[in-house]
């Protein structure tokens, strides 16, 4: 977790207003692209409030126990769940970071894997079932 995770979550506890949300998306890579691709997810989150979950979203437990977690779905379960959490309340957005790991990006290509997502998502948005969508994700190549 960043430094000031803990006093950023202290000052949420006071806000019953906040049922969760996520932190800033970093990269673990010096790449150029990556510091693009960082503020394009800021833009996405600012613009329609989707954190997805490799930006660590958090939620208080009473609110996931009553939202019963994620849905058992293939693919796109965070988008999912920050959907119905938005209904809580107000998701909030941390400036600290979480780094997650660029390999995706540096292995498949930075334009491509990001193409990829933004497809993938507007597929989901369209009505593409996540089940579908799986099935798409697991033939493009594997990266690991």
């Amino acid at each position: 977790l960043p430094a000031g995770w803990f006093e950023a979550f202290e000052s949420l506890d006071r806000r019953v207003d906040v049922p969760g949300g996520a932190f800033a998306f970093r990269l673990d890579s010096r790449a150029w692209q990556a510091r693009w691709l960082e503020r394009a997810v800021a833009a996405r989150v600012w613009l329609f409030g989707l954190p997805y979950g490799d930006q660590g979203i958090f939620v208080r437990r009473a609110v996931f126990q009553s939202m019963r977690g994620f849905l058992p779905i293939p693919l796109m379960e965070d988008v999912e769940f920050v959907r119905r959490l938005k209904r809580q309340g107000r998701v909030v957005h941390l400036t600290e970071g979480l780094v997650t790991s660029a390999r995706r990006w540096e292995q498949r290509g930075w334009w491509r894997q990001s193409w990829s997502n933004v497809t993938t998502l507007a597929l989901y948005f369209l009505g593409v079932s996540p089940e579908r969508l799986a099935r798409r994700y697991d033939r493009r190549p594997n990266v690991f």
